[in-house]
């Protein structure tokens, strides 16, 4: 049903497979991927996409599964997509080690907007009014997160299967940030109450 809603809203029913490429953010260790446009960027700049992985997408799974991002991704070819990874050894419930403050998945998305960071030796001219986070069960929850952590950064999130507790429930950044939320009443995982 999705694939049908976006070859209706893209005119197209044959999709092109983005290309990642591997790389590791020098001062915090933490790998990741990235896909730049070969497009020049416009006027305003390039949008960009931080995407958070779930638990079991950690280590190098992430490319394994990078056909995923092949039926949406004439809706994002235009869009720099940093897709961070945790290191096989994490634990699933160590959300603020690998999705945390102290930098590692959004830092490495304030710096190429600051231009302190290359992608495939290129600073990218970003439109810091065009940068959002998505994230996928785990990386749901590490998206609900930094949206309270960095208030006003994000234009937009789309958490899918996540969950908000304590604090965050009442945080002010989810109160003012545009937010499209997915979640199957049937998840087992993840409670559906929570998101």
């Amino acid at each position: 049903e999705i694939i049908t809603s976006i070859s209706h809203l893209t005119g197209k029913s044959e999709f092109t497979k983005p290309t990642f490429t591997k790389a590791k953010h020098s001062s915090t260790g933490m790998e990741y991927y990235y896909y730049k446009p070969s497009a020049p960027a416009p006027a305003d700049g390039y949008p960009v996409l931080l995407y958070l992985h779930g638990t079991g997408q950690g280590g190098d799974v992430f490319i394994s599964v990078a056909n995923w991002w092949t039926h949406n991704f004439d809706i994002l070819k235009d869009a720099v997509i940093i897709a961070p990874i945790w290191p096989v050894s994490s634990i699933q419930y160590n959300l603020d080690n690998n999705w945390d403050t102290s930098g590692n998945a959004v830092t490495i998305v304030k710096e190429i907007a600051e231009k302190k960071l290359s992608l495939g030796g290129s600073l990218l001219n970003i439109d810091k009014n065009r940068i959002y986070i998505a994230g996928y069960s785990a990386g749901a929850i590490g998206t609900y997160r930094e949206l309270a952590r960095n208030d006003g950064f994000f234009a937009a999130a789309v958490p899918m299967a996540g969950a908000t507790t304590g604090t965050i429930l009442n945080n002010k950044a989810l109160k003012n940030t545009h937010i499209w939320g997915w979640h199957g009443s049937a998840d087992t995982t993840v409670a559906y109450d929570l998101d």
